[in-house]
């Protein structure tokens, strides 16, 4: 465990929490857990990673019109260009 200090905070950094700290990564780690065990998993809405997952996230908003959706820059932006849309 090292701790940080940047701008006056302290971070925890791990090994390994990329994947857990960065939403691309974490999305891809649910979906294949998802797939693994679909019940145990049920609780993580569906993720998209764009433009990848562009043909899937069509498919999925064309059977849900009326949902709202967030989106969400990959990493770094520290809560930076977080849109909400329909």
């Amino acid at each position: 465990l090292t701790i940080l200090k940047e701008k006056g905070k302290m971070v925890n950094r791990y090994p390994g929490i990329h994947g857990l700290a960065h939403k691309d990564t974490y999305a891809q780690i649910m979906k294949l857990a998802h797939y693994i065990d679909a019940e145990s998993f049920s609780f993580v809405p569906p993720q998209f990673n764009f433009p990848y997952d562009r043909s899937i996230f069509d498919e999925y908003h064309s059977k849900h019109p009326n949902l709202t959706y967030i989106a969400k820059p990959i990493a770094s932006a520290e809560g930076v260009g977080i849109l909400l849309f329909k």
